[in-house]
């Protein structure tokens, strides 16, 4: 049985912010991924906005907005190829 893809978050990604683990699974909820081949692309937009966001910044919801659209855009990407080459 393929393991639940939030445990896999967890456990790949343990040593992540808080808002960057919350923000992969808005990702995940959001474009309703359940392959974890998928999880290194999205950790890859997700910290592309997290990596280094001031803490008194804070994040609104116009950043999860952005980022949930950009993470779709190259999930999309990412599906298409890999149904091109498979």
């Amino acid at each position: 049985m393929q393991k639940d893809i939030y445990a896999v978050i967890r456990e790949r990604f343990k040593n992540e912010t808080d808002l960057t683990l919350q923000m992969m699974r808005r990702v995940v909820s959001e474009w309703a991924v359940t392959d974890p081949k998928y999880l290194d692309d999205i950790y890859e937009s997700v910290i592309y906005f997290t990596g280094d966001w001031p803490e008194h910044q804070g994040w609104q919801g116009s950043d999860t907005a952005w980022l949930l659209k950009c993470a779709g855009e190259s999930l999309n990407i990412q599906q298409r190829s890999n149904e091109t080459y498979n």
